[in-house]
């Protein structure tokens, strides 16, 4: 290579070296996902600016009066934390809350209260001096008249979760409420800020209710990092709330399937059961826990430390318990003081016990072997990535079991009440 070529070249390194030097200095880094066993990822980080709000959620903090908190996350610390409403009537609220720093992001809250059922409104997040987000819409069902909901476990951040989501969205539930082991993220912020991305377009446009599985103390373990990442009506995530003619109980069992249920947990399922069985207006009852009563999985089946809150199922007429933890989806048939009270398929009259729905399909892994023969309580198991739905209309509630890839409902029934 001769003298005048060689400078060329020695010219054109420096420029290209110049050239990375300047993009590293403006580049955002996305930040590194390691793929889970229990829950493989394939999904993208969220590309934001430092001050744009993502993994925006809302969840009901209380109903009397009506509350919803408004969570979501920046990269870098704002002036404020903005939730600016508009109401279908034009009036517009702009409310400031409180961010704090939690593992190398920002993590903003506001709390709305003063709502009424079937209220409508628009709302975005932000600072509006630096970034605000897109526009989201809610409408907050009726006190009276037709209630949906989704249901669904064990989730993580690949593109079976996307299709829960999705899936979800499909049938405009007014809630979506997930039983527990939400992005197996652990002590990683980074996955947690995946899940939130992940399942924005479900949780914030309606409540999103959580009921905490075991993999949500890989953190801190004391649920403290789970209390700055969703709001729950209760940092211990038991509680309660009546909407139209339900009653919804979300049960916190613990971080162990296996431990002994405690004394203070007992009499807290009781006592909000019997408060549910003395309101007139309440004629459906639904349980929300991660560990499930009844399941014929190989890698967890029935959890022991349900076994004491069985009897306060049947003492106090809950119609259906929803369960994750095995990934998977399993329903019984009407079950009353441990025996089959109902041989029916689909359709059950006043059916006398309660029926127990295994929905641990929303993408974490699936769980594909079941103990033989199938137990006579269990009337369909199937490892499919699907998700649970509930239409209430009055004394008429149809659930069915939707594979979330295809759309197929899979399964299938309906309960009738008459006096």
């Amino acid at each position: 290579m001769n003298r005048k070529n060689l400078s060329i070249a020695i010219i054109l390194l420096i420029l290209a070296i110049a050239t990375v030097v300047v993009f590293q200095g403006l580049w955002v880094p996305n930040r590194s996902i390691p793929k889970t066993v229990e829950s493989p990822s394939d999904a993208s980080t969220p590309s934001v600016l430092n001050h744009t709000p993502f993994g925006i959620h809302i969840n009901l903090i209380d109903t009397d009066p009506l509350a919803i908190s408004f969570i979501w996350v920046t990269l870098s610390p704002t002036n404020a934390s903005i939730l600016e409403v508009t109401f279908d009537n034009g009036t517009v609220v702009r409310l400031a809350g409180v961010q704090r720093e939690y593992k190398g992001v920002y993590w903003h809250r506001v709390i709305l209260t003063g709502l009424v059922p079937g209220e409508a409104f628009s709302y975005r997040v932000g600072d509006p001096e630096l970034s605000m987000s897109d526009e989201f819409k809610v409408k907050l069902p009726d006190n009276e008249g037709p209630l949906t909901f989704t249901v669904y476990g064990d989730q993580g951040i690949n593109k079976y979760s996307r299709m829960a989501v999705s899936t979800a969205l499909s049938f405009n539930p007014a809630f979506n409420f997930h039983v527990g082991d939400l992005s197996y993220g652990g002590a990683n912020v980074d996955i947690w800020l995946k899940w939130f991305s992940i399942i924005e377009p479900l949780a914030a446009t309606r409540p999103y209710i959580v009921a905490v599985g075991n993999h949500e103390y890989d953190g801190e373990g004391d649920l403290s990092d789970i209390n700055i990442y969703i709001g729950s009506p209760d940092e211990s995530f038991n509680y309660w709330f009546v909407w139209s003619n339900a009653f919804f109980l979300v049960i916190n069992l613990g971080p162990e399937d296996d431990a002994v249920l405690s004394t203070d947990i007992y009499n807290w399922v009781r006592d909000s059961l019997g408060y549910a069985s003395r309101l007139d207006v309440v004629k459906w009852k639904f349980v929300f826990l991660h560990y499930p009563p009844y399941s014929s999985g190989v890698a967890h089946g029935s959890a022991p430390i349900t076994e004491s809150l069985m009897e306060l199922f049947d003492e106090y007429g809950v119609d259906i318990v929803f369960a994750g933890h095995e990934h998977n989806y399993e329903r019984t048939y009407p079950i009353y003081n441990g025996a089959v009270v109902s041989r029916n398929d689909s359709l059950y009259i006043n059916p006398g016990g309660t029926i127990y729905v295994v929905v641990g399909g929303a993408g974490g892994g699936l769980y594909k072997d079941f103990i033989e023969p199938q137990p006579e309580w269990s009337f369909y198991r199937e490892a499919r990535y699907s998700i649970g739905v509930v239409e209430i209309r009055g004394d008429t509630l149809v659930f069915k079991a939707v594979d979330s890839q295809t759309g197929e409902v899979f399964d299938e029934f309906i309960i009738i009440k008459k006096d």
